[in-house]
């Protein structure tokens, strides 16, 4: 039997996506994927196609990061506002996208909130407003200075290099106290 490996993969990201969800209707979407896969599963004789995903989120892989990473039981649970805001953004409905992560924002927890300012910064960069990208990447930025896109998102013509910017403005303050301590 052959896998259609982009609906194999679909049907992963959507359960990894609802995975901490609990709701009735998320339920019974959680059934609907199980059954697809089962059923789109490759018999015990065949050997079954490594997703992506699958090779990403290995325990072992070192290329893992915390963006692409399954969420973890400890983890807080992605927010229905978050996965709407990016799905409007995904369909190509930017001004609806902004004003759902922007009236999200207060109740997101920080990784949540980083998300968030990552795609107002695709928002406004995808609009043609690279100053407020770069003020929404740098908003990302403060929160977790470690944040990096992904590799695809970076080499992104148009918000790739407001996002370096933003990230090597975010770095001055900590190089400059650096120095100063070191010449002390």
């Amino acid at each position: 039997m052959r896998v259609n490996l982009n609906r194999y993969f679909l049907v992963i990201l959507a359960a990894a996506t609802l995975g901490g969800c609990s709701s009735e209707p998320v339920k019974d979407i959680k059934g609907m994927f199980q059954r697809a896969t089962e059923a789109s599963a490759p018999s015990e004789n065949e050997a079954k196609p490594e997703t992506r995903a699958e090779k990403t989120l290995q325990p072992d892989n070192p290329n893992n990061s915390r963006q692409a990473a399954l969420p973890l039981k400890s983890e807080p649970k992605v927010t229905p506002e978050l996965v709407a805001g990016i799905k409007a953004y995904d369909d190509g409905k930017y001004p609806e996208s902004a004003k759902i992560l922007r009236s999200a924002l207060p109740r997101l927890n920080k990784a949540d909130q980083v998300q968030a300012y990552k795609y107002l910064g695709f928002v406004e960069c995808s609009l043609g407003r690279k100053t407020q990208c770069r003020s929404e990447f740098a908003k990302a930025l403060k929160i977790d200075p470690s944040f990096e896109l992904e590799p695809s998102e970076a080499g992104h013509p148009l918000w790739g290099p407001v996002f370096r910017a933003a990230k090597q403005k975010a770095q001055q303050p900590q190089q400059t106290a650096d120095i100063k301590k070191r010449a002390k």
